[in-house]
């Protein structure tokens, strides 16, 4: 079931952008390298091994990204950003890309950041929206990877076609990837300032006596928080 009160959530909405802009570009790179590749007269066998350096980056990234997420040091937000952003800028380029050895390098690279937003995807959302949430959060993430995933490739597709070249795919893709990295950078911020007007609530609730004290009923109309101290505002029936 999908928990629609998470759309409330400015950062749910927020990182839920960046994951749908991403995912726009994400597949872009692996279906066009090899035909680039032969674009810039490589050999068929040295463009099926650009996607063969990318998968192996990215099972290894992964690996190497969990150790490294595993530790109190490590901030998993930052990791992803950095991630996206050398991705995406990465992509950009890749139309100045004309030998073997540079196409392997951004192969390369390109597999890392796969792993990491593939990988930090369900740790984020459980530090920023709670463990909690983390079922409904992942659901609606879900769902906008899948509608961005549906339309990036094609929309690129078209683009390349209309413009006679793979340049605007690759420019397309590592746009997307940038900006989805770049609206990802406050994030912590906001999730923060979420957590504390969470903690700043109200209350309205009635207690009811309990028969054996015959204790008068308390009604808490509003509980507060200013730093470790609560202050309680309550009304109170006439207490005899």
């Amino acid at each position: 079931m999908f928990d629609f009160s998470l759309l409330k959530s400015p950062t749910m909405l927020l990182y839920g952008a960046s994951c749908f802009l991403v995912m726009f570009g994400f597949y872009i790179p692996a279906n066009v390298l090899p035909v680039w590749a032969s674009d810039v007269n490589l050999s068929t066998e040295e463009g099926a091994f650009l996607i063969s350096a990318m998968g192996l980056s990215n099972t290894i990234g992964r690996v190497l990204i969990g150790y490294i997420t595993d530790k109190p040091w490590a901030n998993c937000l930052i990791i992803n950003n950095t991630g996206l952003l050398i991705g995406g800028l990465a992509t950009c380029f890749v139309p100045f890309y004309t030998t073997f050895e540079t196409l392997v390098i951004y192969a390369v690279v390109f597999g890392i950041t796969m792993a990491v937003f593939i990988l930090l995807g369900s740790i984020l959302m459980a530090e920023l929206l709670g463990e909690h949430k983390i079922n409904s959060s992942f659901g609606l993430v879900g769902l906008s990877l899948g509608l961005s995933t549906f339309v990036g490739s094609p929309l690129a597709g078209t683009l390349s076609d209309i413009s006679g070249t793979y340049n605007v795919a690759f420019y397309f893709a590592g746009i997307t990837m940038v900006l989805g990295g770049l609206i990802c950078l406050p994030l912590r911020r906001i999730s923060n300032l979420e957590q504390r007007r969470r903690k700043d609530f109200n209350l309205c609730d009635t207690y009811n006596d309990d028969q054996k004290n015959k204790k008068p009923d308390v009604k808490i109309v509003s509980v507060k928080k200013k730093l470790s101290v609560f202050t309680v505002s309550d009304s109170t029936t006439d207490m005899n």
